[in-house]
């Protein structure tokens, strides 16, 4: 029987998903998003929040700091 294994989306560490368990039973612990593109759901597996976090900020487009301090003048 092959083995068949599924690798974190940020830290590529893999876990082996034996024959007989399902994926959502062998990844126990770990986190999954679903992302929909072009109408079609990716999924992406995590290891740990950390990964996750560090993907999330990956995506996620920092606010320019002038923009934010904009705010900060009592006009």
């Amino acid at each position: 029987m092959e083995k068949k294994f599924i690798a974190c989306h940020n830290c590529a560490r893999e876990k082996e998903i034996a024959g007989n368990l399902a994926p959502c039973q062998a990844l126990a612990g770990w986190l999954t998003v679903h992302q929909w593109e072009s109408g079609a759901p990716r999924h992406l597996q995590f290891c740990s929040l950390r990964c996750m976090k560090a993907w999330v900020d990956s995506q996620v487009t920092e606010v320019p700091e002038v923009f934010t301090r904009s705010f900060d003048d009592e006009r």
